[in-house]
């Protein structure tokens, strides 16, 4: 596109589902082109402007989708997170996330807040210093980096049970005998920016472990 409109006030007329689920979508993007192998530094900076501001918006808008500050600072931190994946890359929760979407019509969302928490473990100890980064923007100063990315993840999965979303990949109508098939289906563009490369195997496992 040539021009693109952003306009923050249209979060209002969102039901609390859609505002969740593009919310953490947005956060999942932000984080996985912070970490993903193919990282650089402008997005980057961008990123560790905007995080703090999605981290504080999101749950605002979601006890009141009014709030216009909160509006603008959710619309920027979105808008970042697009301009950060498309320089950068994404990740295990974009990768899975697309596959969802095709196999059982999972909300893109929805797919990447059940996605997020074991995809920041997965990469939790190759990602530590990166993590860290993003929690010291929220406040988590004074920690070793193990520690403060463990507080990061701590943040996000708070952060996802008060938005309500999935923590389970049946709870998005995926049927267990069709995960093999999302595994081998997951590989695609978003998956070689993960920063731990896994074997649809091990995919497998692991999509089994949040089944």
């Amino acid at each position: 596109p040539r021009a693109v409109v952003l306009d923050p006030s249209l979060i209002g007329s969102c039901s609390r589902n859609v505002i969740a689920a593009s919310g953490i979508d947005c956060l999942t993007q932000l984080i996985e082109s912070f970490i993903c192998r193919f990282r650089w530094s402008v997005p980057r900076s961008l990123v560790l402007d905007a995080f703090p501001d999605a981290m504080t918006a999101l749950p605002r808008l979601l006890k009141n989708p009014l709030d216009k500050v909160a509006q603008s600072s959710l619309v920027h931190a979105a808008f970042i997170s697009g301009v950060s994946l498309g320089n950068s890359g994404l990740g295990l929760a974009h990768g899975v996330a697309a596959a969802l979407g095709v196999e059982c019509g999972a909300s893109h969302g929805l797919a990447c807040a059940a996605l997020l928490p074991v995809a920041l473990r997965v990469n939790q100890k190759i990602a530590e210093n990166d993590l860290a980064k993003l929690n010291q923007v929220l406040g988590g100063e004074g920690l070793s980096a193990p520690d403060s990315a463990q507080q990061l993840i701590e943040r996000v999965v708070e952060l996802c049970r008060f938005a309500g979303t999935p923590t389970r990949l049946s709870e998005l109508g995926l049927k267990r005998s069709r995960i093999p098939w999302v595994a081998e289906h997951s590989g695609g563009n978003s998956m070689r920016g993960n920063p731990v490369q896994l074997s649809s195997l091990e995919l497998e496992q692991l999509l089994e472990s949040v089944f």
